[in-house]
């Protein structure tokens, strides 16, 4: 088995990052889904957009009227929901707490069956998965800093607690005890962000991992087919 090849933030090799361009790219370079980010502005509407500010002003602070005026690339999630619909696999990051109720009611409207829910904060994945337990939600890990050592079986533990149905780690915390503890508790990885080819090769036929998300869908894509005609019989 061969882990899905998830573009981070659509396609942004050749269009601007987290925009209906960009995942429109995706759908045309036949990934099998989408990394997004979703934060909301000051009169409640779901945008897509990665850091918390744009052009120097809180997003949390604007209402979208006036985002719109300052970042007219900046989509809705129903934009962007609408464009994907049910031809990609949706992995739909919440970067802050406050506003899983209205994410959940607005996925709620649409077939879950290739929506996923992510997110650092392990208080978001838990209600989330509280509001609609038939929805995926999966825990993101960061990367261990300097000298750090981050625990597999402290992790393992955690996600038992949150409910959570796959974790999603950095790619650098990746050992190989990681992968086995995955693997022997049957808790699917979707890694990210795999950007060279070695480490993808890699990681291709490793069996607890289920997605790869990487800024290089064209070359994950590549090196899967290799890997799916060399286990050919």
């Amino acid at each position: 088995m061969t882990p899905w090849i998830i573009a981070h933030r659509g396609v942004t090799q050749v269009e601007r990052e987290n925009t209906i361009a960009a995942f429109t790219a995706a759908l045309a370079l036949r990934v099998d889904g989408v990394e997004l980010d979703v934060r909301r502005t000051r009169d409640g509407v779901l945008v897509v957009h990665h850091d918390p500010t744009v052009h120097g002003q809180v997003i949390a602070e604007l209402s979208r009227m006036e985002l719109q005026a300052i970042a007219p690339h900046i989509p809705t999630l129903e934009a962007v929901l609408d464009v994907c619909g049910d031809r990609l696999w949706v992995d739909v990051e919440l970067k802050e707490a406050g506003y899983e109720t209205e994410v959940v009611q607005q996925l709620q409207s649409r077939s879950t069956a290739n929506l996923v829910i992510t997110s650092f904060h392990s208080p978001v994945v838990q209600t989330v998965k509280q509001l609609l337990p038939s929805l995926s939600v999966g825990w993101l890990i960061a990367p261990a800093e300097q000298g750090e050592v981050v625990n597999v079986q402290t992790v393992l533990a955690q996600v038992r607690e949150l409910n959570a149905d796959f974790l999603a780690p950095h790619v650098s915390l990746l050992t190989p005890d990681w992968l086995c503890h995955a693997h022997q508790h049957f808790l699917p990885l979707w890694v990210w962000t795999v950007n060279d080819r070695p480490t993808m090769q890699r990681l291709m036929g490793e069996r607890a991992i289920a997605a790869l998300i990487t800024d290089y869908s064209n070359w994950a894509l590549q090196l899967r087919e290799l890997a799916i005609s060399y286990s050919d019989p």
